[in-house]
């Protein structure tokens, strides 16, 4: 980047030029501004100065731009912030004294976190993982001219269902958001079968020919490790099939003695499959930390990651505390004015969340990070929602409270969870607000966004569970405490003004909650059975499947069960129909459901064969598969079951028009049934599996009932 008097240079020879500028960067107020400069050293105004330099300066280099990006409010100044007596938020901007701000917060905190920490041992982390500079093949790139957003947090501390895309001649991923793309480890485009197996460490492509037979085209080496432990280790997140490219998420990690991670980068690589049998690698592009999640919306694919700097407090270079992007053979630090933190955060993790432009590959990705935890993510077409936890109090958590090897034992009650919003929907990421609050949110099905409205179902540490209402500054507007207290939630389901709660503790109640009035938000009906649904999932006018485990009026029984719910009328909602399988298991997973059409659908299922144990691996091996369902007349009908039997359960299911494919994220492979018949016809198994499937020795019908 430009310093400060190249910064001054620049502006003033592009002064002289006849150019346009918003009222607010007019060539009076600028001179003005860069006068005042030299007169008042205040620090809070000099960055104020400071600020309107940069964007003059970006002003003359690209004025459309600039005068686009002022319009749409993401150059607001510090003093727009709304801050409250809980948090002071800061912004710091692209300048060596923001630089400065930062690394003197994240040093001052270190030092503390290595008096109570000896080791560096912190219950609640995760991976431990850390860029190294001296990366083959990747050269510092400065200068890098990332998009900048006008990064700011200013919301005050607080406390459509989603669609599937299926069309009926190919299954697709089960969406959250109808329009929002998420990856998933097996896929098809209708004619290939796209897979990651050996648990995310080989890539696959399956031909799946029109008589079911399968082919195996594409398959990518397993990444290994040596002997010692040390090396380099690839683990795939998902796939995406975006046009011609193949878009395989990643996490790249440098092993060094016993396993212990070293280094670590995330992102996606994109392949260009024209050939099938030969991917092209087009780009690799990566941030610091460990693979979290990554949206695809129309040609934009929204990225995010974790980032670790607690093992890099006792480094020797600052640029070791602070995010990086890799794009191409080119590394760069994330520019200050693109990273947010709040002083009552505890800087141990960064966020990092990038945009990459996949219509032109060579467009430098847009990247905002900010310091804090991430645990889950929930996208709209325009909004990306971060969810994640925080210690409250840190001071006192670690006062007293050191267990063995100098580690911190953090009590549940001093965690909490933080919801950040994400604007996403322009050339730039701005990272507007947030709002924290007691308790837990069970995953991304849990929070929704309706008609401006964030929508929560939370469950705090005494298992009192509530539903709470945000603003779009995610200021609280409403809540609905006392659902089932004492129990938790199981399973949430928000639709248009509607939401459904599954909570548990012996019996499960569904609550129809009625959030037509945000401020007011009213349990409708609800319904007490046996068990609970672990995930709901609309399968017509007015009906709820839901899917989880079976039981008696004491607790669950081993059983799995599918539930046809009636929620035509909110106040009196009921089961009406239900299919219960003893010592089963069906995949509650969202991404194991897969829709055909809007009343039949495809879920994975899995039973132990006691009858047949493995002599050379030592386990009992299963009866695996996949169960088609259909709603007919208000009744749940088991149309068909496509089972095998073998050492590793499936983990997806998925129909080509009139076939179904079975997976296997271990090794066993890719299997294939007529979906009319369940007849097995052929079977791709992976490069030296151990789990191998054979066809099923026991009639179906004597397996699931």
């Amino acid at each position: 980047m430009f310093n400060e008097k190249e910064n001054k240079d620049i502006l003033r020879e592009n002064l002289q030029k006849d150019i346009t500028l918003p009222e607010s960067l007019s060539k009076e107020n600028i001179v003005k501004l860069i006068e005042a400069e030299n007169v008042n050293k205040a620090k809070k105004n000099k960055g104020i100065v400071r600020r309107f330099i940069a964007v003059g300066v970006a002003a003359c280099l690209m004025i459309t731009g600039v005068s686009f990006l002022w319009d749409k409010g993401f150059f607001s100044s510090p003093e727009s912030l709304i801050e409250d007596e809980n948090v002071q938020n800061q912004v710091v901007q692209d300048t060596a004294e923001g630089y400065d701000e930062l690394l003197s917060f994240i040093k001052e905190y270190a030092g503390e976190y290595k008096k109570n920490n000896k080791y560096h041992t912190y219950l609640y982390s995760g991976l431990v993982d850390e860029t190294a500079d001296d990366m083959e093949g990747v050269k510092t790139e400065e200068n890098a001219d990332i998009p900048v957003a006008g990064t700011t947090i200013n919301g005050s501390v607080s406390f459509a269902p989603g669609e599937s895309t299926a069309d009926g001649s190919f299954g697709e991923v089960n969406l959250r958001e109808y329009g929002v793309k998420e990856a998933d480890i097996f896929i098809t485009d209708g004619e290939y079968l796209y897979c990651i197996d050996t648990w995310g460490r080989r890539l696959r492509i399956i031909k799946a020919n029109d008589d079911g037979t399968l082919e195996s085209v594409y398959e990518g080496k397993e990444s290994l490790i040596d002997d010692r432990g040390t090396g380099e280790q690839i683990y795939y997140s998902g796939l995406y099939v975006h046009e011609n490219y193949l878009i395989v998420g990643f996490s790249r990690y440098n092993l060094e003695k016993h396993y212990m991670i070293k280094s670590g980068i995330s992102g996606v690589l994109i392949y260009d499959v024209s050939d099938k049998s030969a991917p092209v690698l087009k780009k690799e592009i990566a941030l610091d930390g460990t693979y979290v999640s990554s949206r695809i919306i129309g040609s934009s694919l929204v990225l995010v990651t974790r980032y670790s700097i607690v093992e890099q407090y006792e480094t020797e270079d600052d640029i070791d505390l602070l995010p990086a992007v890799y794009n191409g053979d080119y590394k760069y630090t994330v520019p200050c004015g693109c990273i947010v933190f709040s002083r009552e955060d505890n800087p141990e993790t960064y966020v990092n969340i990038g945009k990459i432009d996949l219509s032109d590959l060579e467009k430098k990705p847009a990247v905002s990070s900010y310091l804090g935890n991430v645990h889950d993510t929930y996208c709209t077409k325009d909004t990306l929602y971060v969810i994640g936890t925080k210690v409250k109090n840190r001071n006192e958590t670690d006062d007293g409270r050191t267990i063995g090897f100098g580690g911190v034992m953090i009590r549940a009650e001093d965690m909490c969870t933080t919801v950040t919003k994400a604007d996403i929907s322009g050339d730039t990421i701005d990272i507007k607000c947030r709002t924290e609050f007691s308790g837990s949110i069970l995953n991304s099905y849990s929070i929704d966004e309706y008609n401006k409205y964030l929508r929560v179902a939370v469950t705090t540490l005494d298992n009192e569970n509530s539903i709470y209402v945000f603003d779009e500054n995610l200021g609280k507007v409403g809540e609905l405490k006392g659902l089932a207290d004492g129990e938790q939630i199981k399973s949430a389901r928000f639709m248009g003004n509607t939401a459904y709660v599954v909570t548990f503790v012996q019996t499960d109640p569904l609550f129809v909650i009625d959030l037509t009035d945000p401020e007011k938000p009213e349990i409708k009906g609800e319904v007490k059975l046996p068990g609970f649904s672990s995930y709901l999932h609309p399968v017509g006018d007015g009906l709820l499947v839901g899917i989880g485990a079976g039981g008696t009026e004491t607790g669950t029984d081993g059983s799995s069960k599918i539930s046809l719910f009636d929620v035509t009328d909110p106040a009196a909602p009921r089961e009406i129909d239900h299919l219960q399988y003893p010592t089963s298991h069906i995949g509650t997973e969202a991404k194991a459901f897969c829709s055909i059409t809007e009343g039949s659908f495809l879920v994975t299922y899995s039973n132990w064969a006691m009858e047949d144990f493995d002599e050379e691996v030592h386990y009992y091996k299963f009866y695996t598969g996949a169960l088609k369902v259909s709603v007919k007349d208000n009744k749940l009908v088991l149309d068909n079951a496509y089972l095998l039997k073998g050492g590793d359960s499936a983990s997806r299911a998925t129909f080509i028009r009139d076939k179904v494919f079975v997976f296997s994220e271990g090794e066993a492979g890719v299997a294939s049934f007529n979906m009319e018949t369940g007849e097995f016809i052929d079977i791709a198994e992976g490069e030296n599996a151990r789990y191998s499937f054979e066809k099923a020795t026991r009639p179906v019908s004597d397996i699931l009932y």
